[in-house]
């Protein structure tokens, strides 16, 4: 796993100048999308838009619509944002900037103030320049990180979820001298979210490590990765009950992968956010589950991804929700287009999304 993640920071390898070529042909695969003659509105964050036709929209291969660039200076993968007050909190994977959690604060989510480390220091057990996939979460007493780190010392590499602490969104977060969660019986644990209640539980999601062999290289690197969830205490420091493991990989297109959970209830449906298959192959995209629960059981039927590689970008994945009051947003990362050399920084990407009955689709701005 640590090879994937390093290829993350240095940027993309040859396999990347076949896909610059791909790009010409390859087209927007979207899995939910206003039936024509639907709704010509988008709502609030849990408003459910209903179609005037009946039965689910159909997939459709028109371009998707237009999307804003967050970053475009840094290999920032990984994005999380957070709205508090009148600024915006823009936290994503080590990347370019070699700070332990970059960190943007802006008033408008495309003018950023200067690049700062919201976790200066790294704890005793996360090896040094492997930390990746942030999430923050207001928490009772203050604000909560989770993180992804390689577990120093232990071979083979194993990566676990770290927690830390802070009074502010913009830190700077303390970590816990402890791994918060590592299912070393799956190789680690990485890609940690957390999706609140309406009722205020706290859930954490995370990806399982299944995949990560590293004397194995490729698509045959391990096992079938899972999505877990477990209920979270409200001050954020302590994991209640047992986890459950929520979706696995039952598509084609998903390779053996589904990782980067995240979450939203849409007026009492629980709609699950993932990316799956390798992130350095066209094949990578963005699918969407329907969940009964938080807990699960959840499902995607879908034969192709919600958002695949496209006009815009190849291998769109690594996706987290933004909601700012008004609507909800989709942020990921796609690999730039415009630069033909094979070395493509990898951009935060932002899409506003509207919600169906059938499930959620990319809408206009």
């Amino acid at each position: 796993m640590v090879r994937r993640r390093v290829r993350r920071r240095s940027g993309a390898g040859g396999l990347w100048v076949a896909c610059v070529v791909a790009l010409v042909t390859a087209q927007l695969v979207v899995g939910s999308a206003p039936q024509a003659g639907g709704a010509t509105r988008v709502a609030g964050p849990t408003d459910v838009i209903k179609p005037t036709t009946s039965g689910p929209p159909p997939l459709t291969t028109t371009y998707a619509p237009a999307r804003l660039i967050l970053t475009d200076h840094y290999d920032a993968t990984d994005p999380f944002m957070l709205a508090v007050g009148d600024r915006n909190y823009l936290y994503t994977s080590e990347g370019a900037t070699y700070l332990n959690v970059p960190l943007w604060i802006g008033t408008k989510s495309d003018h950023w103030g200067p690049v700062i480390d919201a976790m200066p220091s790294l704890p005793a057990w996360a090896e040094g320049g492997l930390t990746w996939s942030p999430d923050v979460q207001k928490v009772v007493g203050g604000w909560a990180l989770y993180f992804s780190a390689q577990l120093g010392g232990v071979s083979p590499e194993t990566h676990c979820i770290g927690s830390a602490f802070a009074r502010s969104p913009a830190g700077p977060f303390v970590a816990t001298a402890h791994p918060f969660i590592c299912q070393l019986a799956h190789r680690g644990s990485i890609d940690a979210r957390v999706f609140a209640e309406a009722d205020g539980q706290l859930v954490m999601l995370w990806k399982s490590e299944d995949n990560a062999n590293p004397n194995v290289p490729g698509p045959d690197q391990g096992g079938d990765t899972g999505i877990y969830a477990q209920a979270l205490s409200g001050n954020g420091r302590v994991l209640l009950g047992a986890p459950v493991k929520i979706l696995s990989p039952s598509e084609p297109w998903e390779s053996t992968i589904v990782e980067a959970p995240d979450m939203i209830e849409a007026q009492g449906t629980y709609w699950l956010f993932f990316s799956g298959n390798w992130f350095n192959s066209t094949n990578y995209g963005i699918g969407v589950a329907y969940c009964k629960s938080p807990f699960g059981p959840c499902t995607d039927s879908r034969p192709a991804p919600f958002l695949g590689s496209n006009f815009q970008g190849l291998g769109p994945g690594e996706e987290s929700l933004f909601e700012d009051g008004t609507a909800v947003y989709l942020l990921y990362n796609p690999f730039k287009d415009t630069d033909p050399n094979p070395v493509i920084p990898r951009p935060v990407a932002m899409v506003r999304l509207g919600f169906t009955p059938f499930g959620p689709y990319l809408a206009t701005p």
